[in-house]
């Protein structure tokens, strides 16, 4: 006999076909049936006409299977072998035979083995005629085991998707733990670089305020003490030196009050970074001869307090850079805030069309303040090594999560193009007082 050997679960098996109890009963008269017996009883019970029947309604599962002794032929017997070998781990399909001979007649058995454990062969056999409380509790005996059966399959699946889980967990743990010195390495460097970049920008501005005491006022009290030891020494000094002694005292006096201005405008603190910004045009334009030209929008609030300064700093460095390095008497500032999925205001770099709202739109969540200041001077190589302080500047971007972008090249002038999320989340913000008015 040619039959293939199936597989005994099929992976779709329905709750209903999972308890089938299949009938191949060859020489019973169906009246009354086996199958009448057992559906009475409630239990879903199906004929089968042939073995090769049989083994195909297996595919799609079964609880029981019920034959008589004439089914139980040689070639059956070898093909049920195969197929309990076949079977998964906790499968272990019940089967009862039905005989009205002695259990050692039926062909092949005692060579099966089927009792054994290397087969796992959970045969049951019953003398025929059988009493239908006994068939139907056999049955029965047979499907719970069965039932135990599919909750051990259950258990199973459940356990291989646990372990399959536990297996992406540890290989992601794997990976983490691979690359996690390689961040703490990565993030030491980008502190230590945070770090310099701010000790940089301190010693830079040291210097230039040693400067102006060295270059500026020392020169002032100098000239002051000439005069007052002259007039000391020589009383027909006095009537032209005490003035003079009091004029310098006055210009040393306004040194140390633009200095203290400068390094810390009370406007930035009272009125907000925009006027802090008028301010800094103004004193650029007395102090250096640089004409200023801003434009600032009338939204334009920065509410948070540390970021107003930074900002105002920076700004601060790039004029400065402009005065020392540019070879021009004129540079301009924009300002404005760059609202959560709106459009790049307009005339910023990044602008790409109106300010409707179709076109030139931010994918960015976060509101963001945008300031560049540009000029039409000398230039440079953004990429030479001497940057004129702005990689400090990028470096203390990074601090509130904000960028600096650098347009340059000789002869051609520079743009300098800083932002910053408009609430960055390292420090809580503090109200601006323009904002409460």
């Amino acid at each position: 006999m040619s039959v293939s050997s199936p597989s005994f679960e099929s992976t779709s098996e329905t709750a209903t076909s999972s308890e089938r109890v299949l009938l191949l009963l060859p020489g019973i008269s169906r009246e009354p049936t086996i199958g009448a017996i057992l559906s009475r009883a409630g239990f879903a019970a199906e004929h089968v006409d042939s073995v090769e029947t049989l083994y195909g309604e297996l595919r799609h599962g079964a609880g029981v299977v019920v034959v008589t002794d004439e089914a139980v032929t040689e070639d059956a017997v070898q093909l049920l072998v195969r197929t309990l070998n076949r079977r998964p781990p906790w499968s272990n399909l019940p089967i009862i035979v039905l005989t009205r001979r002695q259990p050692q007649s039926l062909p092949g058995l005692g060579a099966l083995d089927l009792f054994m454990s290397d087969t796992g062969g959970n045969l049951t056999i019953l003398e025929y005629p059988v009493h239908p409380v006994t068939l139907t509790s056999v049955v029965q005996s047979a499907l719970r085991a069965r039932r135990r059966q599919y909750q051990v399959r259950d258990l199973l699946q459940g356990l291989e998707e646990k372990n399959a889980a536990l297996a992406v967990s540890e290989d992601a743990l794997r990976e983490a733990n691979a690359t996690l010195e390689e961040r703490v390495e990565e993030r030491t460097r980008q502190v230590q670089e945070l770090a310099m970049a701010v000790t940089a920008a301190e010693q830079r501005e040291r210097n230039r305020i040693s400067h102006i005491l060295h270059d500026h006022l020392q020169q002032i009290i100098h000239s002051a003490k000439m005069w007052a030891e002259l007039a000391v020494s020589d009383a027909d000094t006095r009537a032209e030196g005490l003035p003079r002694i009091v004029e310098l005292l006055d210009e040393a006096l306004e040194t140390t009050r633009s200095l203290t201005v400068e390094l810390n405008p009370p406007v930035l603190d009272t009125d907000g970074l925009a006027e802090a910004l008028t301010w800094l045009a103004d004193h650029v334009s007395e102090r250096h001869g640089l004409d200023v030209q801003l434009d600032i929008g009338d939204d334009f609030v920065v509410a948070h307090r540390d970021l107003r300064t930074l900002l105002f700093q920076l700004v601060r460095e790039l004029l400065f850079n402009v005065v020392k390095h540019a070879g021009v008497d004129s540079a301009r500032v924009r300002a404005a805030i760059d609202e959560a999925g709106g459009p790049s205001p307009a005339g910023f770099p990044g602008h790409t069309g109106p300010t409707d709202g179709r076109a030139g739109e931010r994918t960015d969540r976060a509101s963001r303040v945008r300031i560049v200041v540009e000029d039409e001077g000398e230039g440079f190589d953004p990429n030479a090594q001497n940057g004129h302080g702005l990689t400090s500047i990028q470096r203390r971007l990074d601090l509130v999560g904000g960028t600096c972008r650098i347009e340059s090249s000789p002869g051609e002038g520079t743009t300098v193009v800083i932002e910053a999320p408009i609430s960055p989340s390292t420090k809580r913000p503090e109200t601006d007082r323009r904002t409460a008015e």
